[in-house]
C-alpha cells in the first residue's frame, strides 16, 4: 500500500523518561512512513522533555512543545490542533506500537471506508521490551467485523470494553474532531469523547490484530484509577449518560448505564472502600438512592440489595456483600 495520506501520530509525554525513547522509536520503526509525530510534554519534571529535543534532532518528523502541567485531555487537543495528518492516532508515552500498527490501520480504512479503525491490545508489563512482543503480522490470520457507530456504543460495557473506549489503538479521520475534543480536567477523558466520537461515524473496522501494547506501571494513569478524582469522573460521566440517553429516548442505553452503575457499586470491594470516603458520597448516596427508585430495569429484590449498599457502604460490605458476592452479577434476579 502507498504512503499516499499523512498521518498525525500525538503522544502527550509527562514523566515518562524511562520509556519515551522506546515508545518513539517503535512510532519511527512503522512500515508506513509518511507520518508526523507530535511530542507534547505536559510540564514533566523528570528528564522527558530533554529526550524529547534529543529525539526530535533525529528526524524531522518530529515535532516537540512544551508546555506547563494541564493534563493528557489538554495534551491530546494541543496535539490535535497543531497537527496536519488527514488522520490521526494517539499513543501514550510508555506504551508502544507494532512495526505495522499504522499500516494495518491505514489499510482498514481505505479498504472499508470507515470514520474509524481500530486493532487489539495487549497489557505488558513494566519491563517488557519490544522484541519480546513484537510478533510477525500476517493479513491472512486477521478477523475484521464491521459496525456503525451507535452498534460500538452499546459495547461499552463488555469484557472487551477497553478495546472499544480506549483512544490509543485507534486511526481517526481528522473531521471526527472539529467540534468533539477531549474534555480537559478529567482523569479518564476517554470515558467522555466515545459517545460524541462514535455518534458521528457511519462505519466503524474492528480488526483482531495485536498491534498495541499498553505498559501497566506503577504511577501511570489508569494505575491510579480508584484515586477520589477517577471516581468521580466515573459518577459523573454515568450522571451524563443516564440523562443524555434519557433525553433522546434511548431507553435501552439508559437502562445499561443504570444497570451497570449499580453492578460497580456491588461489587467492586476497591470501589466500595474509596466511594466510602469520597468528599461528594453524601451527595452521590442522595443521586444513587433516586437512581434506584427510578429504575425500571431490575427486580425489588435487586433494587433493596442497592439501597443498603448506598445507605450504609460499611454494612453492606461486612452483612451483604459477602452472601451475594461469589453468585456472580446480579443480573435482575
Amino acid at each position: 500500500m502507498e504512503n499516499s495520506v499523512l498521518v498525525s501520530i500525538i503522544v502527550p509525554v509527562y514523566n515518562t523518561e524511562l520509556y519515551l525513547e522506546e515508545c518513539v522509536k517503535s512510532i519511527l520503526k512503522q512500515q508506513y512512513e509518511n507520518i508526523e509525530i507530535i511530542l507534547v510534554d505536559d510540564g514533566s519534571t523528570d528528564g522527558s522533555y530533554g529526550v524529547c529535543k534529543r529525539l526530535a534532532l533525529k528526524d524531522i518528523r518530529i515535532r516537540i512543545y512544551h508546555n506547563e502541567r494541564r493534563g493528557t485531555a489538554f495534551a491530546r487537543n494541543f496535539g490535535i490542533k497543531k497537527s496536519r495528518g488527514n488522520y490521526l492516532v494517539f499513543v501514550d508515552s510508555d506504551d508502544y506500537v507494532h512495526t505495522y500498527f499504522i499500516h494495518h490501520l491505514v489499510e482498514l480504512i481505505h479498504n472499508y471506508k470507515c470514520d474509524l479503525a481500530m486493532c487489539n491490545y495487549e497489557v505488558v508489563g513494566e519491563e517488557a521490551q519490544i522484541e519480546q512482543t513484537d510478533i510477525r503480522y500476517c493479513d491472512k490470520d486477521i478477523y475484521v467485523k464491521q459496525y456503525t457507530g451507535p452498534e460500538i456504543i452499546g459495547h461499552r460495557f463488555g469484557k472487551r470494553s477497553v478495546y472499544y473506549t480506549s483512544p490509543c489503538n485507534k486511526i481517526y479521520k481528522r473531521e471526527l474532531f472539529i467540534d468533539t475534543l477531549f474534555e480537559e480536567g478529567r482523569y479518564h477523558e476517554d470515558e467522555f469523547i466515545y459517545r460524541p466520537l462514535y455518534e458521528q461515524c457511519k462505519k466503524v473496522a474492528c480488526s483482531d490484530a495485536t498491534l498495541y501494547f499498553y505498559r501497566k506501571r506503577k504511577g501511570s494513569t489508569m494505575d491510579q484509577a480508584l484515586c477520589d478524582c477517577c471516581i468521580n469522573d466515573f459518577l459523573d460521566c454515568f450522571q451524563t449518560e443516564i440523562s443524555y440517553n434519557d433525553k433522546n429516548g434511548n431507553i435501552n442505553y439508559k437502562m445499561m448505564y443504570e444497570r451497570e452503575f449499580c453492578y460497580a457499586l456491588v461489587l467492586d470491594y476497591d470501589f466500595l472502600n474509596k466511594a466510602s470516603k469520597l468528599k461528594r458520597k453524601y451527595q452521590y448516596r442522595k443521586y444513587a438512592i433516586d437512581l434506584l427508585k427510578n429504575t425500571v430495569s431490575m427486580k425489588n429484590k435487586v433494587k433493596l440489595k442497592y439501597v443498603l449498599c448506598v445507605v450504609s457502604i460499611s454494612f453492606f460490605r461486612k452483612i451483604v456483600m459477602p452472601i451475594f458476592y461469589n453468585k456472580g452479577r446480579m443480573q435482575g434476579e
